[in-house]
């Protein structure tokens, strides 16, 4: 025990106070250094989460060594009301804490994102006070409601047992909820680039189970045209990516940054193929090895297009050595609800693929939406 780092060692204690027999943390219940254990418990990380009758979530901890418990006390506390959300009565009781406000370092980390989300129930020692939360209230000061993390993004109940619908059932909802996680997740810190989806394998193992999908490097079959319009919430994409192979370029999870979504309402490509190869085999959720879209659209950027000289002119891209910089295509993806034309900036690649650099959009005349519903060649486009 005395070899232990502090954070677990409150866990421990905590642990047996409730007279709970059995512990689990992901360091030293998965082993760091091998590939393949890391892999396969990685894709049961949902099920443990959400099979736990309780888990402690040290959000004020900056490291595991520094411990939770002790925090605690660091501030002189306040006090004022708890809110109580019970079956639509509001009770109020009155407990002390501290009201300074501010971001808790487990809040920013992506690895702890899947704990809040497939957690049955979660006791959070956040600076200066401990919160509650479970799957069917939350009890958080007054002052912290509106910026209580996660407090928007639930997860199906059928997660949790109840009782599951026909997939048709999810349809938009599937899609917003997806864009709600990814949004969040992806701002996360990781400490290894490579952990971009092993790091949300859990939450999306749990959510293949009830939407019966098939999951695509980060991004759902069903809805994959509504989610290929991506784009990183600040900065050029191509600054974004990095050396090491994290993704195709199609999806989020290839870039190392906050992303968020330009709503595609009405899709007008066509998914010809789409498929995944993981590294390790049978961990869907994880790491991938490679992937492959091939979709049939129309490209907004030929010569014939009345969109040709706009776009180009006002969707810039960046490219590098190994791109043809005169192969660019920017294929249609969509309309947003309000008309807006969506489409990806893809560049040829040497060895015949291309390679998402960025996403477009733009206000469409009638004249110029008519051509590219009637008149624009569907052409096929192989991105990897």
């Amino acid at each position: 025990m005395t070899k232990l780092p502090q954070t677990i060692l409150d866990a421990v204690w905590i642990t047996r106070l409730l007279g709970i027999r059995y512990l689990w943390v992901d360091s030293l219940c998965i082993i760091q250094d091998d590939t393949q254990d890391t892999a396969t418990e990685i894709s049961y990380m949902g099920e443990v989460y959400k099979g736990a009758a309780l888990t402690l979530a040290a959000a004020n901890a900056p490291s595991v060594r520094d411990g939770f418990l002790r925090l605690l006390g660091t501030n002189s506390p306040g006090s004022g009301n708890f809110y109580l959300d019970y079956h639509n009565q509001s009770k109020r009781v009155c407990v002390r804490f501290n009201k300074k406000e501010g971001t808790d370092p487990l809040e920013q980390r992506a690895w702890t994102f899947q704990e809040s989300l497939l957690s049955r129930r979660l006791l959070i020692f956040a600076e200066g006070q401990i919160r509650w939360r479970c799957q069917h209230q939350k009890f958080v000061p007054d002052a912290l409601r509106i910026k209580d993390a996660h407090s928007s993004i639930r997860v199906p109940s059928h997660v949790f047992g109840a009782k599951k619908l026909s997939a048709r059932y999810y349809g938009r909802q599937q899609i917003l909820l997806w864009e709600q996680i990814v949004v969040d997740y992806s701002k996360r810190e990781l400490t290894f680039s490579h952990d971009r989806l092993p790091g949300i394998a859990g939450v999306a193992s749990e959510l293949a189970k009830v939407w019966d999908d098939v999951y695509l490097a980060g991004i759902w079959s069903s809805c994959l045209l509504n989610h290929l319009g991506w784009h990183p919430s600040s900065g050029v994409e191509a600054d974004w990516r990095t050396s090491n192979y994290l993704a195709p370029s199609w999806s989020w999870a290839s870039v190392v940054c906050g992303v968020v979504f330009t709503e595609i309402d009405t899709p007008r490509a066509q998914i010809i193929d789409c498929t995944v190869q993981p590294v390790v085999k049978g961990a869907l959720f994880g790491q991938v090895a490679k992937g492959e879209l091939v979709i049939r659209t129309a490209d907004m950027g030929e010569s014939e297009s009345p969109l040709s000289e706009l776009i180009q002119n006002t969707c810039p891209f960046q490219a590098d050595a190994s791109y043809h910089t005169d192969i660019v295509s920017h294929p249609l993806l969509g309309y947003t609800s309000k008309g807006k034309a969506v489409g990806m900036i893809i560049v040829g690649h040497i060895d015949g693929a291309y390679r998402r650099r960025g996403l477009w959009e733009l206000e469409l005349t009638a004249e110029q939406r008519k051509w590219c519903e009637r008149k624009a060649a569907k052409l096929l486009f192989r991105i990897v």
